[in-house]
C-alpha cells in the first residue's frame, strides 16, 4: 500500500518516469533508466516454484498488528 500511494503522490505532482523504491530502509524514488540499465539475472531453480508459478517464499514471516 506504501508503495501505490507514494506513486500517487508522484502522480499527483505530475512527475514521471520515476519507480518508487525501498532503499537503505528508507521509502524513496529513482530514475527509471537506473532500474532499467543492467540486466538482471535470477536463478529460477533456487528461487521459483515452477509448478506453482510463484516465487519460493523460505523465510517469509507475517506479523499481525492488530
Amino acid at each position: 500500500m506504501a508503495y501505490g500511494n507514494l506513486a500517487l503522490d508522484l502522480l499527483l505532482k505530475n512527475i514521471s518516469g520515476r519507480l518508487v523504491v525501498l532503499k537503505n530502509g528508507h521509502y524513496d524514488n529513482v530514475p527509471l533508466e537506473l532500474v532499467t540499465a543492467t540486466k538482471k539475472v535470477i536463478d529460477v531453480k533456487e528461487h521459483y516454484n515452477t509448478e506453482r508459478l510463484r516465487p519460493e517464499y523460505r523465510a517469509l514471516r507475517i506479523s499481525r498488528c492488530f
